[in-house]
């Protein structure tokens, strides 16, 4: 029996049990019927009460405990049963789900568009919201130094370069959240025009 076949197989036993578990006409199922089938259960509406007889006394609950209780076996036996499918269902749910593919979430989703799309990669070390990098438009269809400005040509917003074509360098982080703000930005680089 293959993997296909050995799981129709257990939807098969699963539904049989799922069926076997709806109450019948009188509200009864397999499970009632062993609880109630179980020593001392019924018979207790007797009101069995010790008799003395001439071979001795009637211990109701004395012989309840000592007869072979079937239905209290097979009740555990079936709650153990259940408990040890569960299990291993579980188990062999958790090994397919790590070999199952599955949609991205969205903030996936958004990683993918923008890794490969060109964006300003100075910006990008902000988020625009949790866990989500900022997006801008690169100024240029190439990376760029800036005319020599930067060391590693990057792509740049048109704020991004002007900053890096004024001062030389990149903005900060605390400069870009400035910026992206709407604040006043308060840029601790001077400009290279004011230096001699």
């Amino acid at each position: 029996m293959n993997h296909t076949e050995r799981a129709q197989h257990l939807q098969t036993l699963a539904h049989e049990i799922r069926r076997a578990l709806t109450p019948d006409t009188n509200g009864q199922t397999p499970i009632t019927r062993m609880t109630d089938a179980r020593n001392g259960q019924p018979r207790a509406a007797r009101y069995d009460t010790d008799k003395v007889t001439a071979s001795g006394t009637s211990d109701p609950t004395a012989r309840a405990a000592l007869q072979p209780d079937p239905a209290a076996t097979d009740l555990a036996r079936f709650d153990a049963a259940l408990e040890l499918s569960r299990t291993a269902l579980t188990r062999a749910a958790d090994i397919l789900r790590q070999w199952t593919p599955r949609h991205p979430t969205d903030l996936e989703r958004h990683r993918m568009a923008t890794t490969n799309e060109p964006h300003c990669e100075s910006c990008a070390r902000t988020e625009a919201a949790k866990g989500i990098p900022r997006w801008e438009p690169p100024l240029t269809t190439e990376r760029t130094t800036v005319a020599g400005s930067l060391t590693e040509p990057a792509w740049l917003c048109r704020w991004c370069y002007d900053h890096a074509a004024r001062t030389g360098l990149r903005p900060t982080v605390q400069e870009l959240e400035q910026h992206h703000e709407g604040r006043r930005v308060r840029c601790p680089h001077p400009d290279r025009k004011e230096q001699p």
